[in-house]
């Protein structure tokens, strides 16, 4: 069961520029383990790009590298996908979402959800497309 969850960008426009999501607090969570849900309607655009980065300061620039791979994920169609992260070991975690072209009518949403300390903590998954 996950607990709470951070809007980490309410309603994103994309567009050929990549657009950084809030950022999240690791303290917050439990035991680092973030799901990054990202809502993506396309539009006119063939295919929107999700970033994760991680980092000891607020709004962190590093790409985070989970065993030496890029988490950077290439979607090219609507729905709904959940991405499984483990945030332990940083102290700030955000997602940023980059169209392919210029504003297409193209959309997402990014929420953040993990455990506290009041929860179960979560079962480790792979990229999930509804």
């Amino acid at each position: 069961m996950i607990h709470n969850a951070l809007a980490g960008r309410a309603i994103l426009e994309l567009t050929n520029a990549e657009v950084a999501g809030a950022d999240l607090d690791t303290r917050l969570t439990m035991d680092g383990l973030v799901t990054v849900e990202v809502v993506l309607v396309m539009g006119g655009m063939a295919a929107a790009t999700i970033r994760l980065y991680g980092g000891a300061a607020a709004a962190p620039t590093s790409a985070l590298l989970v065993n030496g791979v890029l988490q950077e994920y290439t979607l090219t169609a609507a729905g709904t996908y959940e991405f499984q992260v483990n945030a332990a070991g940083l102290r700030y975690f955000r997602a940023s979402a980059e169209g392919d072209a210029g504003f297409a009518g193209s959309f997402c949403t990014v929420t953040y959800r993990y455990n506290d300390y009041t929860t179960a903590t979560q079962t480790d998954g792979a990229l999930r497309n509804e």
